[in-house]
């Protein structure tokens, strides 16, 4: 299945056909469906790879120059992942490979050895994408190490489970800018860190990790940071990772899925990084009392944009208290508010805005905006101007 704008248009009258045909850039992107597109053929056989041999050159003669942007997913089924036949989609990347910016592949399995995937085949690759065709199983190691000579990679994500140690994996670590991961182990999760030093951005969700402690990671350059439950909803080893990280650039920090961060563990990483902290987004424990909270909030006086993710509670009516004081203002540069609370505390976080608007002019106008997340409790979202 070829889902993508020029397929419809050719199908319009002769005139969008001739349009289709002729602009590249409709055709610079393709999503593929591969049980599709071999139409039920075995893997190994002739007709199947000759016919992704067919679908590579048509489409680089249609896209011209234009850098291609791919997508391919495998089928979930098991007979096919666990085939270990030749796979004729790996002739298609050879074939593309030159004028790849963007590469996505599900369920990618292991390929023929004689295939020659040498480094700077992917001379203009700068994004890889690779996940399991069934979420939460292993990633194939011998089909990592084909993007090892990647010299433009700049962002990679790695949406299953790493079936050997980092260390034993052959990627561009050093240049990446940008990574996300899915169901780590924290100790794989810390080695990438070690082993990029230039990634700036990172969204990551860790695995359980035994009862022993890792070595910490200070990174210098990391600025941007979201950290999400695992595939099975395991919430505490995720955020045990501010434990052993410390990030003096980072500007952007999100747990908001995470249940379990304590006031301590926040404060802790804060306090150890330093960082300039722009932008944060967390849930704290709704029976917690603001004022344990309190120590954590002040050492991040630049904070521009706060989400707080948590339900009606003594938390946020302590929040509220504190930040509407005259007195040792809290968060002086504040320019977004997000607080999710039933309708009927609207008026509570208004009386607090009111309240401190009377001693700060950067308050002198409020743009409120309901804009409801959820049915049952949405967010009022608070915008200062």
């Amino acid at each position: 299945m070829l889902a993508h704008a020029p397929f419809v248009l050719l199908k319009i009258c002769r005139r969008w056909r001739e349009i289709a045909l002729t602009t590249p850039r409709l055709w610079a992107t393709l999503d593929v469906n591969v049980v599709s597109l071999r139409n039920g053929l075995c893997p190994g056989s002739s007709s199947s790879s000759a016919e992704w041999t067919s679908l590579a050159a048509g489409w680089l003669s249609r896209s011209r120059d234009s850098p291609l942007s791919v997508t391919l997913r495998h089928p979930p089924e098991e007979e096919d992942l666990e085939c270990d036949m030749f796979q004729p989609d790996f002739v298609f990347i050879r074939c593309i490979a030159h004028r790849l910016e963007s590469l996505e592949v599900y369920g990618l399995a292991e390929g023929d050895e004689s295939l020659d995937f040498t480094p700077g085949l992917f001379l203009l690759l700068q994004r890889l994408v690779i996940g399991p065709a069934v979420p939460g199983t292993y990633l194939e190691a011998d089909s990592l190490a084909f993007f090892a000579g990647v010299p433009e990679l700049r962002e990679l994500v790695l949406s299953g489970r790493l079936p050997i140690p980092v260390s034993e994996i052959s990627l561009p670590w050093k240049q990446l800018t940008a990574f996300s991961g899915h169901d780590f182990a924290l100790d794989d999760f810390l080695d990438i860190l070690r082993s990029a030093p230039d990634l700036e951005r990172c969204d990551i969700s860790l695995r359980f990790h035994g009862l022993h402690q890792p070595q910490s990671v200070t990174h210098p350059r990391l600025q941007y940071l979201t950290i999400f439950p695992d595939s099975d909803a395991d919430n505490w080893p995720s955020y045990e990772i501010l434990k052993f990280v410390t990030l003096p650039s980072l500007g952007t920090l999100d747990v908001s899925q995470i249940i379990g961060l304590t006031h301590d563990g926040l404060e802790s990483f804060l306090s150890r990084s330093s960082a300039p902290l722009r932008q944060l987004a967390v849930a704290p424990d709704c029976e917690d009392d603001y004022s344990i909270w309190d120590i954590a909030f002040r050492l991040i006086p630049d904070l521009e944009d706060l989400r707080l993710h948590c339900r009606e509670s003594i938390f946020q009516e302590g929040f509220l208290k504190a930040f509407s004081r005259s007195e040792d203002r809290l968060l002086p540069n504040l320019r977004r508010l997000v607080i999710r609370l039933p309708s009927s505390r609207h008026g509570d976080v208004c009386a607090a805005l009111e309240e401190r608007r009377k001693h700060e002019d950067k308050l002198s106008t409020a743009m409120m905006l309901l804009a409801p997340e959820d049915a049952a409790l949405p967010s009022l979202n608070i915008r200062f101007v």
